[in-house]
Formats: C-alpha cells, sequence, structure tokens
C-alpha cells in the first residue's frame, strides 16, 4: 500500500492537462481538494454575508456538473458515494450547496507543520551562512586592525574585556621595550594561575590592567621561570643602576675602589 503525501499547487488548474473536457472520478476528487477554501473568509451571497470555512467548498452542483463535464445526476451520485465512504459530508439547500472535504485540517495541518519545518531549516541554513561569513569578515577585519602578536596574546588571556583598551596598553608596553615573547609568557602565567585558582571571571584583571604603566605582569614573568633575565626598568631605581654601573667598573679596573672617596675633605 503506498504511504505518504505530495505537494500539489493549484495552478494545476490552469494547466491544459487539468482542462480536459471531461473529468473521471480521480479528476473531479482532486478538483474539490484544490477548491476547498484553505482558510475561512466572508462573501456576500444574495444579498446575505456568510461565512465559508476552512476545507470547504462552495459550490453549486449545477456549476460542478459544468466544470467535470457531467450531468447534475451523474454529479449527484459521485457526491453521495464519496460521503458514503466518508470522504465529504454535504450540505444542500435550495439556496446553496455546502461540501466539507472531511479530515482537511488533519492533513493540511501535517503538510503546513512539515512545510514549516522546512522553512525553518532553510532560513536556519541561511542564518548559519551569513553568521559564518560575519565571523570570517570579523576575523578578517579583527587581522587588519591588531598585529598578529597580540591576536595571540588575547586567545590566551583569561578575561576578553575592554579588548581596545587592552590593546593600546599593549603596544604602549612595546613603545617601553618590552618584548612580545616577554608579554606572551606573562600572559600564559596568569592564565595557568586562573586556571589552577578556578577564578572567578571578576577577580581576573582586565587586560588593560595586567598591561598597565605599573607592569604587574612582570610578576608572572619572574613566577613561570621564562624571565629571561629581565627586570623592568621601571622596577629599577636609579640608584641601583648606578650602584650596579660602578661596582662593574671597579671589578674591570676601569676604576678604583677608592675613587668615590677623593673629594672628601
Amino acid at each position: 500500500m503506498a504511504k505518504g503525501w505530495i505537494k500539489l499547487d493549484r495552478q494545476i488548474q490552469e494547466h491544459w492537462l487539468w482542462n480536459d473536457e471531461r473529468y473521471d472520478k480521480a479528476h473531479a476528487w482532486i478538483d474539490l481538494l484544490l477548491l476547498a477554501n484553505h482558510k475561512d473568509k466572508k462573501l456576500l451571497y444574495r444579498g446575505e454575508i456568510i461565512t465559508c470555512e476552512r476545507g470547504t467548498v462552495n459550490r453549486s452542483i449545477e456549476s460542478l456538473a459544468q466544470r467535470w463535464g457531467w450531468n447534475w445526476r451523474t454529479v449527484k451520485s459521485f457526491l453521495q458515494a464519496l460521503e458514503k465512504d466518508g470522504m465529504i459530508t454535504g450540505e444542500y439547500t435550495t439556496n446553496r450547496t455546502t461540501i466539507t472535504i472531511d479530515n482537511y485540517a488533519k492533513y493540511q495541518d501535517l503538510c503546513d507543520g512539515v512545510q514549516s519545518e522546512v522553512q525553518n531549516e532553510v532560513q536556519s541554513e541561511v542564518h548559519n551562512e551569513v553568521q559564518i561569513n560575519k565571523n570570517e569578515k570579523n576575523e578578517k577585519n579583527e587581522k587588519n586592525i591588531y598585529i598578529s602578536s597580540f591576536v595571540t596574546f588575547w586567545e590566551t588571556y583569561p578575561k576578553k574585556s575592554d579588548k581596545g583598551q587592552a590593546y593600546k596598553c599593549y603596544k604602549a608596553r612595546l613603545n617601553d621595550g618590552w618584548s612580545e615573547n616577554e608579554l606572551l609568557v606573562a600572559c600564559q602565567n596568569y592564565a595557568a594561575e586562573c586556571k589552577k585558582d578556578k577564578r572567578e571571571t571578576r577577580y581576573i584583571k582586565n587586560g588593560s590592567t595586567f598591561l598597565s604603566s605599573t607592569t604587574p605582569f612582570v610578576d608572572y614573568l619572574r613566577k613561570g621561570g621564562n624571565d629571561s633575565g629581565r627586570v623592568s626598568g621601571n622596577a629599577q631605581s636609579d640608584e641601583e643602576r648606578i650602584a650596579e654601573e660602578q661596582i662593574r667598573r671597579i671589578e674591570s679596573g676601569e676604576e678604583s675602589d677608592e675613587r668615590p672617596f677623593a673629594d672628601m675633605p
């Protein structure tokens, strides 16, 4: 037994194959389905407003006979057979004929549901395609806005907040003489610490704070053991640098250790 259904456009009624001189029974049945109202509508009939419900055909037997190329008795007999088989319900009065397609809503709603599902799938695919293109465009724009080393830094940093300000601080630290590798190592160590401590996001420094002029990231160069021997010029006082230079000169013989006292009275 064949199962399933097909979608049939009402425009088939305008095709030359449909408009044969005389319909057979199958042709006439499908024609009733196509003639049925797909939604409730009101119309004026002999000075009276009537409501034609969804799934009904409001055609006289005479008009159907003319449409199908049958006589009146044949149409009447055909409709009675459909009623007997539970396919339609007929209401015949002296003023009009109303034929109700049984189970119209059941099958039509199923069709509409499947159509809606298909439309949703299509819309979802279109949305995903647009989103992918948008993401690709954003990634391309990001590469144009940010230098590649910062993109890597930001992918590693544990808190994605105020990226633009963080980038300004990143460039400022590069201008101060810090290397891209040093900033990345500090970032990796800080991210590892946050992950290990299971630190909540609200307690993680913003990128701009981590890279601020007070150089809090220096602590994470030392912690990670990847310091490469560097100490921040800002963290080392002028006195310390002068003392280190004097010690270096004394040890190399460039300067006597008594020289600092030569001018003493």
